[in-house]
């Protein structure tokens, strides 16, 4: 009898304790994660480190909510909220979530999300229909369609990779690691980085050809090759190559094989644009993110919205009306190139009126005012603000909302009015200039600032930002 006593308090204390992994954190030590995920300086750092803290802990919809504030960019915001899906603990408030996507393709993109995994949750009634539903979804799947390897998986084996302290080991480990997944052209890429020798980097590139999952895309595997020898080696392996892209496949067709050099029908992915991000992303200077933008953006066809995020990685003003004209003729909604005019200078915004003009399109003439963040949310924008009680708490709420959202000089002022410190009203001025939307107006966000060493201060960083 005390043996089944014994074991029946085991079983329970076993259940309990499952019960505890799935509780959230109190909110004291949610935000002191939640400012350690905000303190990231690059948005692809704060999504690493908000995704690991979703794997390892279930988080309520408001705690999702606060860490999706700290990412500038609208793509890596539906990224993590995708992510973050499977461990939320009131999956029926996610759709809350929807306000932090301004753009209609983000907007659509997470609506279609939630509406698939809400059919996907939706248990079946019977377990006779459960199993006719089951079948018709082995049959409608196409037979032998790869999966690719998801980002949690990779990140892990990546490393796994890095600690290696030999080449040899490397190079065995990641062909192991493509023997037994289909990965995507910028994965590789990721791997062929952690080769030291032009040969080993050669090696693999045409090793994991046949286990790519965008087989369409391997030129990028290029730019880790440094000789043109290389290089030519492998174009000529590519060019031999029948090409059958997983990527551009769906849940009720069968993949294709498709050219090189066959032009796209609609712009690329948000999963593929992702790794396009990245690529650019770590160029060192505006020189090489302006090459290697067009390198990619002759590959395939990219949306508006995915434009102005490439442009907004640039620091001159040259390289953006570089790009932006580069890529006009490469975009699938060219007529709504209007919007990219809140990334130039007002002298620079007459070349989007002149691209619009060349195709026949209307010049939609996005004003200031329509650009920047409505009256209406400003208003709530202002109380939020207004109401935190430390002032390091209110810059980076405005410093926020700044990056998700442009603001006109006006806006910005009363922001200003709401600090307490000087040079807190300096530090706010300086950050939100680059993402004003008139900035011929900012004057009158000087005239905010009380000092007048603060006032040559502000007139010093904008004259440096031209």
């Amino acid at each position: 009898m005390k043996i089944l006593f014994f074991l029946f308090f085991l079983l329970v204390l076993t259940l309990n304790i499952s019960a505890q992994n799935q509780q959230p954190l109190t909110e004291a030590n949610f935000e002191k994660k939640r400012l350690e995920i905000a303190g990231q300086s690059f948005d692809s750092e704060r999504i690493k480190q908000a995704k690991s803290f979703s794997d390892a802990q279930y988080l309520h919809t408001h705690q999702i909510d606060a860490i999706m504030q700290s990412m500038r960019f609208e793509s890596n915001r539906l990224d993590y909220a995708k992510y973050a899906y499977t461990t939320v603990i009131d999956a029926h408030n996610y759709p809350q979530l929807l306000h932090h996507f301004n753009m209609k393709s983000y907007q659509s993109a997470f609506h279609s999300f939630l509406s698939n995994r809400q059919v996907a949750n939706k248990p079946s009634t019977e377990s006779k229909e459960e199993g006719t539903l089951n079948n018709t979804a082995i049959e409608s799947t196409p037979k032998n369609t790869p999966q690719k390897m998801q980002d949690q998986a990779f990140n892990a084996a990546r490393q796994a990779i890095e600690d290696e302290s030999y080449e040899s080991r490397r190079l065995k480990r990641m062909k192991q690691l493509s023997d037994a997944n289909y990965m995507l052209c910028g994965q590789l890429s990721e791997l062929m980085q952690l080769l030291s020798f032009e040969s080993s980097k050669l090696e693999f590139a045409i090793y994991a050809f046949p286990k790519s999952f965008d087989p369409s895309n391997y030129q990028v595997l290029k730019d880790q090759l440094k000789r043109k020898g290389s290089q030519t080696a492998l174009q000529d392996f590519i060019a031999k190559q029948d090409i059958t892209d997983y990527s551009i496949d769906t849940l009720v067709q069968t993949p294709s094989k498709k050219p090189i050099d066959e032009p796209m029908v609609k712009a690329v992915s948000e999963e593929d644009f992702n790794q396009i991000y990245y690529l650019v992303q770590q160029q060192n200077s505006d020189a090489k993110k302006l090459e290697k933008a067009k390198l990619l953006t002759d590959r395939t066809l990219v949306s508006t919205e995915q434009v102005g995020q490439l442009v907004q990685l640039f620091v001159f003003e040259n390289s953006r009306t570089t790009y932006i004209e580069y890529a006009f003729y490469r975009t699938t909604n060219p007529a709504e190139f209007g919007q990219l005019k809140a990334f130039l200078e007002t002298e620079s915004q007459v070349l989007i009126d002149q691209l619009l003009l060349q195709t026949g399109g209307e010049n939609t003439g996005n004003t200031p005012h329509s650009l920047a963040l409505s009256d209406e949310d400003f208003e709530a924008l202002v109380k939020k603000i207004n109401g935190l009680v430390l002032e390091s708490h209110k810059l980076e709420r405005a410093q926020t909302t700044v990056d998700r959202s442009p603001l006109m000089a006006s806006q910005i002022a009363q922001i200003n009015e709401l600090f307490s410190l000087e040079e807190t009203k300096l530090s706010f001025a300086q950050y939100a200039y680059i993402h004003v939307v008139d900035p011929q107006n900012y004057s009158v966000v000087r005239n905010s600032l009380y000092k007048n060493n603060s006032r040559f201060a502000l007139d010093r960083y904008i004259k440096d930002q031209k």
